[in-house]
């Protein structure tokens, strides 16, 4: 690891954990052990922590800080007011470089008789490669819990590197393409039984200003249909189960959902074409106390009966978490199709639960152009660090060292598990 790298991983743990320790916890929280309390020995700091089973970020700086720490109950009570919280952090991913990010999040019960929690994130970032993005993602539940609108929407200026298209690119074959994006992703599900839930939605994606800013190439961009600007608009139809009961970082349960849509020229696309997307995903508890978890992920984009744009072709890490591939650039690999494989095995390093780590494999692949055949598996490996945030949402920031083929490798920093 780099001095760099050293310093902003340094700079994450202190700037995030003293901005979130300020900040007011959102509901009352109910003590499962006592509030350890100075005697006339004066307990050392290392003595204090000690005494509590499960500790956080938080924990520390208002040990430093000499706050009352927060308690280790996983209960929070039901408070139906309004909650605004703000966060401010750097980060770092091997895509962006250093990236400072300032996020914030409206929670509420839209009804007494919700059991979930709505709530209205906003973030913005800007990255060291001149890479900005707003974003505002809605998750409204409505009377019920009958309801679920659920939004992803954004406003991005957003040069980057590209390969081109298929599996057998090499690193040498990158350039940069400079762009804006207005994304409008919009979907409503209706609760079907348990934890089944089916929808339709819309989608907008709006690149506009798209410039090469690599000369004197006869690039795939160019080959593909290339322009200055593209747009992909269509309804979709989607259904999801889901058995987890934290989706922030779960301790077993599965996920998946299968999203189905068509764009049309009529509603203003540059062309007709499908796409469907799979998402699954388990989570399979390896101890009694669920520390030690094996999850998998399988993610599968495919387009089909017309002609995406190019910057809206599945891509490495721009699925809708934006986490395939780790070991390979943002972007690596691009196709008309893709199917991707993930593993990760996660474990305690401290019994506290401060610090963990995980082991993880991949392999992604895509499909030729003009083939659109698969002929080649780009595998991912490499392990991470996991440093406890908040103990009661299960938030971690993650900091994970990945390797792929042709001497790809990089550190990503990131708040919240990869998936």
């Amino acid at each position: 690891m780099s001095i760099r790298h050293f310093n902003c991983l340094l700079i994450i743990l202190v700037f995030s954990a003293i901005l979130i320790a300020q900040t007011t916890v959102a509901a009352p929280v109910v003590p499962i052990l006592p509030e350890v309390k100075k005697d006339s020995t004066h307990h050392t700091f290392i003595q204090r922590a000690k005494s509590y089973k499960e500790l956080d970020l938080i924990d520390l700086v208002k040990m430093v800080l000499h706050k009352k720490l927060m308690s280790t109950s996983d209960s929070v009570t039901r408070d139906e007011k309004l909650h605004m919280s703000i966060l401010a952090a750097p980060g770092y991913t091997r895509s962006t470089e250093a990236i400072g990010i300032v996020s914030g999040n409206l929670a509420f019960y839209v009804d007494k008789h919700n059991q979930n929690q709505s709530n209205i994130s906003i973030e913005f970032s800007y990255t060291q490669l001149n890479q900005a993005l707003f974003t505002i993602g809605p998750n409204i539940w409505t009377k019920d819990d009958q309801w679920n609108f659920i939004g992803d929407n954004k406003f991005i200026k957003y040069p980057q590197e590209t390969f081109g298209l298929g599996g057998h690119t090499m690193p040498s074959d990158g350039y940069v393409i400079d762009y804006f994006l207005v994304r409008v992703h919009e979907t409503a599900l209706k609760h079907i039984v348990r934890d089944l839930y089916m929808g339709v939605g819309y989608d907008l994606d709006y690149h506009f200003n798209i410039k090469e800013l690599t000369t004197n190439m006869n690039t795939d961009y160019k080959k593909y249909g290339g322009g200055t600007t593209s747009i992909s608009s269509g309804f979709k139809a989607m259904i999801e189960y889901d058995s987890r009961r934290n989706s922030i970082n779960p301790l077993g349960g599965f996920y998946a959902s299968i999203i189905y849509g068509y764009y049309y020229r009529d509603l203003g696309s540059d062309n007709n074409y499908g796409s469907l997307k799979g998402d699954f995903r388990a989570y399979i508890p390896l101890s009694k106390n669920k520390r030690h978890i094996l999850a998998l992920w399988n993610y599968d984009w495919f387009t089909f009966n017309g002609h995406s744009p190019y910057l809206d072709l599945p891509n490495t890490g721009w699925d809708d978490i934006s986490s395939t591939g780790r070991g390979y650039n943002q972007a690596r690999f691009r196709g008309k199709n893709m199917i991707d494989f993930e593993a990760e095995y996660r474990f305690p390093i401290l019994k506290d639960g401060l610090f963990g780590g995980v082991i993880f494999a991949n392999v992604e692949s895509f499909t030729d152009y003009p083939s659109n055949k698969f002929t080649t598996a780009a595998p991912g490996w490499g392990a991470g660090l996991r440093v406890k945030l908040n103990k009661h949402s299960g938030t971690n920031i993650t900091f994970d060292y990945g390797f792929g083929l042709h001497k790809s490798n990089g550190l990503t920093i990131n708040i919240g598990e990869v998936f």
